[in-house]
This record gives C-alpha cells, structure tokens and sequence, in this order.
C-alpha cells in the first residue's frame, strides 16, 4: 500500500477539499504536470482511508503507464511532486480563510509596488476590520503589525504628509501588549503542565 505523507495529507481532507484539490492540480497556474492529476484520480477512489490494496505503487504505475514498466525514481518523484502540490494546497487554503493575514501581505505588496492610493484604501478598510476585534492577542498583534506597515509606508512619502501619519507610540503599546499577553499565555501554559516551579 501507499504509505507516504502525501497519503497523510489526503486523510485529513473533507469531501470538499478533495473536490478543491483536483480542481487546484487542474489548474495550469499551479500545476503544468497532467499525469499528477491523473494520480490523484486514481488514489482518490479510496477515500477516505486510502488502505486499499490497489494503492501499491506497481498497481498505480499499471493505471497510469500501461505499456510501460515500472519505475520506482519516477513513480518516487511523482508522489513527491503530488506532496508538494498537496502542501500548497493547505497553504493556500489557510491563506484564504486568514483575511487579517491575507490582507497584511495584499498591502505590502501595494506598498511594493508604489500603489498608494490602493494601499491607503486597503489600510482604511483593514483599520475597520480591526477594529470590530475582540481584544486579544490577536488584536494587538494585528493593530502592532499595521501601524508598523503605515510607518514603513509613510516613510517614503514627503515628511509634511509622515509627520501626520506615524503613531510610533501606539505602534510600541500594541507590540508591548502582543508581547506581554504571549508571556501570560506561556507562563499560564507552564504553570498548568507543572514545568514551572
């Protein structure tokens, strides 16, 4: 049977991102390799556990080289190749559903890019969603981490505009507040697990 962490990755998937992740490794954006699509076709006729006996890599290769004999180097590098698409998959996943971390490096790349006018729109509209947080850590993370941004993105405008602009103060208090709840939170953690004396 097929035991590889690509395997692992699969198990974790709900029906629906089965369906996503064929229609990702469908995509030529993400991937130019048409026999992995085809590889994930036949190993995702076993879901949900995927310990089938047909999931041996000789029966795998049969299915997708019929007239070809078996090479463990490319049926290796395929599986490899499917990991690793599996791998941007969840990512890309975890990015989608993170819009305070999305929107970070959508405003960074504007920053990058001189696109001012499309930075200072997303920061207005990122500066809401912040503030409709509740109070934790997150929240000073976040606030901490676009005020850094705003000072990064000031820093290139004339010195009338930035001077008007920079709240390094508040940028301290929030990155103060991140750092201190983390402690909290590490030292709550210790004291519970009995490691701290």
């Amino acid at each position: 049977m097929l035991n590889t962490s690509v395997i692992s990755v699969f198990k974790t998937f709900s029906r629906d991102e089965v369906k996503r992740f064929e229609e990702f490794l469908l995509s030529p954006y993400y991937n130019k390799k048409s026999v992995l699509v085809n590889l994930f076709k036949i190993i995702k006729k076993h879901e949900p556990e995927y310990n089938s006996s047909l999931l041996e890599r000789k029966k795998i290769w049969n299915k997708l080289y019929r007239d070809k004999d078996f090479n463990y180097g490319v049926m290796k590098n395929l599986i490899y190749d499917l990991g690793k698409a599996a791998d941007k998959f969840i990512e890309l996943q975890n990015y989608e559903s993170n819009e305070k971390l999305s929107g970070l490096i959508l405003m960074q790349e504007q920053m990058e890019r001189n696109l001012n006018t499309a930075f200072e729109k997303s920061f207005k509209a990122y500066n809401s969603q912040l503030s409709e947080m509740k109070q934790d850590n997150e929240y000073f993370y976040y606030h901490y981490r676009i005020l850094k941004m705003e000072r990064e993105f000031t820093s290139h405008l004339d010195n009338a505009k930035a001077e008007k602009r920079i709240d390094e103060e508040k940028e301290i208090e929030f990155l103060t507040l991140f750092y201190l709840n983390e402690c909290a939170d590490i030292y709550n953690s210790l004291l519970v697990n009995g490691s701290c004396e």
